[in-house]
């Protein structure tokens, strides 16, 4: 069965990028389509028909969010409770909780507001950057920006922000800032959320590459996240969805990563790699399917058929059960 990863739900403007966001106006197609051919079903449900080894719902589907974006409350969480869907919100803790800087967000301010920015990162301005892709798009800098530092441990990543905002002529804010410079969501959200059927995970304290991270660092932030999240809602947060993306070369978990997810008390985890789950998934390596306004409505219904044609759409990158 399918599991849905959504980041942004979002009309045009400013933050808005076509790969990590989804018009509401699709967004409401989307979801009439799963009203009319899907049985929308919590992640927990999924996650305990994989650990008891008892059949799916027919037909059924999960959806997910990653990061805590202030239009996942404003547009997606209307649209969810219009149709009757649930969906489980993954939210980065520092940011929605504690009003800190959101990297990802302040690299999309940084580098809208610059000029060039590409030719000075490929003139090697900015640590790890060089034989960035050639572009006037700031779209494509963006992604490629963010990817890279995705890559980045905690140290480099620090490194390699302050010289971009050096680059962008402007300043890595001091946290906390503005929650997130006022894109995130705020604890009020995430409670009203979680009191309207909406299911909370964690994505982390600060959204790191996890393997990259010392064993402290890890820990803490696969704990504090938890009970960050779990003090805002009242109720136990049970799932998570690791920072990151799908390349096999950077992965964003691993086995060691896994198991310390399942020692912090987590009863699942979802990777980024694309792919349909099955009952014998690893609980803490499901795979799902990204969402974005790149694939258009037949995209879409292809992404949720897509499994039903075989192994030829199933990543072989997987880590042991837990």
């Amino acid at each position: 069965m399918p599991i849905l990863q959504y980041h942004s739900v979002s009309p045009e403007g400013r933050y808005r990028s076509p790969t990590i966001a989804v018009h509401p106006r699709s967004f409401d197609r989307q979801m009439a389509y799963l009203a009319r051919h899907y049985q929308v079903v919590p992640l927990d449900q999924v996650v305990t028909c994989i650990a008891e080894r008892k059949p799916f719902p027919s037909r059924a589907v999960a959806i997910t969010f990653d990061d805590g974006y202030l239009d996942n409350y404003a547009y997606a969480f209307p649209i969810l409770k219009k149709y009757g869907h649930t969906a489980t919100f993954f939210i980065t803790a520092g940011p929605v909780v504690r009003a800190q800087r959101f990297w990802v967000s302040w690299v999309c301010e940084a580098i809208e507001g610059a000029k060039n920015v590409a030719g000075l990162l490929r003139d090697g301005a900015v640590p790890g950057f060089n034989g960035i892709v050639a572009t006037d798009s700031q779209e494509q800098v963006i992604a490629e920006v963010t990817t890279r530092l995705n890559r980045m441990g905690s140290s480099a990543r620090a490194e390699a922000l302050a010289c971009l905002a050096t680059v962008c002529a402007t300043h890595v804010p001091e946290e906390p800032c503005a929650n997130g410079l006022g894109i995130m969501m705020g604890p009020e959200h995430v409670r009203e959320m979680s009191l309207g059927g909406m299911s909370i995970g964690s994505h982390t304290v600060t959204h790191p590459n996890l393997p990259r991270l010392t064993v402290e660092e890890l820990d803490h932030e696969l704990r504090e996240s938890k009970a960050l999240l779990e003090a805002v809602t009242g109720t136990s947060v049970e799932h998570l969805a690791y920072p990151g993306g799908p390349e096999v070369t950077n992965p964003d978990f691993s086995d060691e990563v896994a198991d310390f997810v399942r020692r912090a008390g987590y009863r699942s985890a979802c990777n980024s790699i694309r792919g349909a789950v099955t009952l014998n998934e690893p609980l803490f390596a499901l795979r799902r399917h990204d969402v974005s306004d790149l694939d258009g409505f037949s995209g879409f219904v292809f992404k949720l058929e897509r499994h039903r044609l075989g192994s030829l759409f199933v990543s072989p990158v997987h880590v042991q059960q837990q």
